[in-house]
């Protein structure tokens, strides 16, 4: 079977009013109007097989003419109200297609700068969680240091305390060397548990400071997505309102016809 030329204006037309009704993108899509179309152009003693590649190719020329205003080749046999109204679809059809590439194009470029936020986000709540758990088990270790040399100073007290109380000879001076030993145990002890608890409060301390940081970012980051949202439902409503407006179109011309 010979390929289609579509012959007369009237084709063109009916091409164009199908393409800016259904708005074809995949190749699938491209099919089903070429089997509408088809039918349309088939007669008892002339059956037309139409492809999806061919509609599209030829209103790629069509448009292309149209852009060039090549008015002899589009208007063919037709008459001066049916090239006007193809003349029209094809121009609608070109702003639909180009607001849809810059559409698609912006929506890249914001999911791309949400990406890339989301990233840095995560990186920074990464580092600083590091930072944080860096600080803690440096101060930790300062803590354990310096409880290690308390404890190496109480001995040598109380190492000092009987040495004294074995060298005396009076009986006074030894008991009161067990009482000196007994007092520099008992402060210690009350001193590792007060480093101990303000270990732990400055530990908690840090958490809470953590979590509060960490609150911030996701608050941060759901504003971001809230606008984002509203960007596109307006992107959405713009597209429909122009939609409804080449449909309104169509339909005018229809009742003109």
């Amino acid at each position: 079977m010979a390929p289609f030329r579509f012959p007369s204006i009237h084709n063109d037309l009916a091409l164009a009013k199908e393409v800016a009704s259904r708005k074809p993108e995949a190749h699938q899509e491209w099919d089903e109007l070429a089997t509408v179309l088809s039918e349309v152009f088939s007669s008892d003693s002339n059956r037309v097989e139409l492809k999806g590649r061919g509609c599209r190719e030829r209103l790629a020329r069509l448009i292309e003419k149209n852009e060039q205003d090549d008015k002899k080749s589009l208007k063919k046999s037709g008459t001066e109200e049916e090239y006007s109204e193809l003349n029209q679809l094809l121009l609608d059809i070109s702003l639909y297609r180009r607001d849809m590439e810059e559409y698609k194009a912006k929506t890249a470029k914001e999911k791309e700068q949400k990406n890339k936020k989301e990233r840095e986000d995560k990186k920074m709540g990464e580092e600083m969680r590091k930072r944080a758990m860096e600080g803690l088990v440096s101060k930790r270790k300062r803590e354990e240091s310096s409880t290690d040399d308390d404890d190496c100073i109480s001995n040598d007290g109380e190492y000092d305390s009987e040495s004294t109380s074995t060298s005396g000879s009076g009986s006074k001076r030894g008991k009161k060397g067990k009482v000196t030993r007994k007092r520099a145990t008992r402060l210690s002890a009350v001193q590792m548990l007060e480093q101990k608890n303000a270990r732990r409060a400055d530990l908690k301390e840090r958490e809470l400071k953590l979590k509060s940081e960490e609150l911030q970012l996701q608050n941060k980051k759901f504003e971001q997505e809230a606008a984002e949202r509203n960007e596109r439902l307006k992107l959405e409503l713009e597209e429909r309102r122009m939609f409804l407006q080449i449909l309104k179109e169509k339909c005018r011309t229809a009742l003109i016809d």
